[in-house]
């Protein structure tokens, strides 16, 4: 059922919270909306968090609250579908498009085994989410240009990724790097076709824009940059 996974581990996600070191109002209104979602459940005849979002708005409140639930939902959604903890900074806002859902399965499943093998050997979850959410974007844009598998993406369709048609480039070189992650955890799966794409991805000079994370990604490559969402 919807928001079973919710109801049994949002002790874990208010934790994470806490440790990501979210101020007591975020984490104060993830509270009041678990809480509302909770006690609700089952009263509509189906339940979701687009379902509870409209309920919300049902409800006269302002557009500030309205805009910060959504952001909350959107968060509590990504962690009950996909099972991704919130990162302090980047908001999840039930009014955006949920990319990852709308991939076909053999762009997810690329996407899976990247995560899941940063989580065995310990990763930092902002970590993971960073490079995830780079993925995401990336194989979202490679379906919108009506690429359906891994072996269909081609050079020109990797490249349009980074630069525009007037040559300008559109991606820094932390794009690059972390895509790269994500393919070599592929290898093990389609090795062939990861490889392809690892020699399609463009050599991009670092940037002074691009900021650096602390820590690195257990690899030979650490994770050296971040972007802004």
């Amino acid at each position: 059922m919807v928001f079973d996974f919710l109801r049994y581990h949002y002790p874990e996600f208010l934790q994470h919270m806490k440790a990501q070191g979210y101020g007591g109002n975020s984490i104060h209104d993830c509270e009041i909306v678990i809480e509302f979602i909770l006690n609700n459940a089952g009263l509509s005849q189906k339940d979701s968090y687009e379902n509870v979002y409209e309920t919300y708005k049902s409800k006269n409140l302002t557009s500030t609250t309205l805009i910060k639930y959504a952001r909350v939902l959107g968060t509590l959604k990504q962690f009950e579908a996909n099972h991704v903890l919130p990162v302090h900074g980047h908001h999840d806002s039930l009014l955006r498009e949920d990319k990852y859902s709308a991939l076909v399965s053999d762009f997810r499943i690329l996407i899976d085994i990247f995560v899941e093998e940063q989580r065995k050997i310990g990763n930092k979850e902002s970590t993971i989410s960073a490079v995830r959410k780079v993925a995401v974007s990336f194989l979202f844009s490679m379906q919108q240009r009506g690429c359906q598998k891994i072996s269909s993406i081609k050079e020109n369709d990797v490249l349009s990724y980074f630069k525009a048609e007037d040559g300008t480039t559109r991606c820094g070189s932390s794009i690059s790097n972390y895509l790269g992650r994500v393919l070599r955890a592929g290898l093990h799966w389609r090795q062939q076709e990861c490889k392809n794409l690892l020699n399609y991805l463009p050599q991009i000079p670092k940037s002074k824009n691009e900021e650096m994370v602390p820590g690195t990604i257990s690899s030979s490559y650490p994770i050296r940059y971040i972007i802004s969402e």
